[in-house]
């Protein structure tokens, strides 16, 4: 049976590439939902150091208090057209 990979050593390598793959991945998701938990966590929580992957005692004020900004529609626009 013809497979991709003819060599034995080819295949380590892609399984060593993908592990390094799949840490990078790691170190730069982490930061991401790091944010995204915070920001969705109760400010309490977050001052205590207690978020640290998943969010604790879900609070949407911060949400709140950015969308009842008078200006937030108008920005949000033009962050749209700009992009577009």
């Amino acid at each position: 049976m013809k497979t991709l990979h003819s060599r034995h050593g080819s295949v380590l390598t892609d399984i060593a590439i993908y592990f390094v793959l799949a840490g990078v991945l790691c170190i730069f998701l982490y930061p991401f939902v790091y944010v995204v938990s915070s920001s969705i966590s109760h400010p309490s929580a977050l001052l205590r150091g207690e978020v640290r992957l998943l969010p604790v005692q879900l609070d949407f004020t911060a949400y709140r208090a950015v969308i009842a900004q008078p200006l937030m529609a108008r920005a949000f626009l033009n962050s749209v057209l700009y992009t577009v």
